[in-house]
């Protein structure tokens, strides 16, 4: 009896995906970010990190009037400075999340301010040539949210401005000597452009 209840749901939402996806759009961008990740100190261990530019893609997908999903990748540069062992580590970043976003207009209006809030992972990648031998590359987790706003430019095009912050664990690299046990943010302004389709 529960099979036959849970193949009728998958015929029935089966189904209904050409009705949902008429109402759906999709859109895409591309963004040029600043990367701030503030101090971070804990247990005699400081963590600094110079800023950086990036570039930040995403993809939209607007499942109701005012709901999105959306999923973003980014990559920038910075290094990392840790005292007092005095070590560094330059790494090559790259983000991946999802995330819920709320329009507070429809897709009519000319300016669609925005929310958005979910998380994904930060991949942080040494550089040789910038850091202090014998760090090796990590996976950080992190929470997001974010705010901003798209102005409508034409029928397809807008432009995008906003402010995310990701909140993760500062990377030690694998050295014990780095190690901040506490959550620092990175603050990243954007702008760019997007695509509707």
């Amino acid at each position: 009896m529960r099979f036959k209840t849970v193949i009728l749901l998958a015929v029935l939402a089966f189904c209904a995906i050409p009705a949902w996806s008429q109402q759906s759009l999709y859109q895409a961008s591309a963004n040029i970010t600043g990367n701030f990740q503030l101090q971070s100190t804990d247990s005699g261990v400081t963590d600094h990190a110079t800023y950086a530019g990036g570039l930040m893609l995403n993809i939209r997908y607007r499942f109701h009037n005012n709901f999105s999903f959306q999923a973003t990748g980014a990559f920038t540069t910075f290094t990392q400075y840790y005292h007092p062992s005095d070590e560094q580590e330059q790494a090559n970043i790259y983000e991946g999340t999802v995330a819920l976003v709320y329009a507070f207009k429809t897709d009519e209006a000319r300016t669609r301010p925005f929310v958005e809030a979910g998380g994904g992972v930060v991949y942080f990648s040494p550089v040789d040539t910038g850091s202090t031998p014998g760090g090796s590359k990590v996976i950080q987790y992190a929470g997001l949210g974010g705010v901003g706003m798209d102005r409508k430019v034409s029928s397809h095009w807008s432009v995008r401005l906003g402010i995310r912050a990701l909140v993760y664990k500062p990377p030690s690299f694998n050295i014990a000597l780095n190690t901040v046990n506490s959550v620092t943010p990175m603050i990243e302004p954007y702008i760019g452009v997007a695509y509707r389709f």
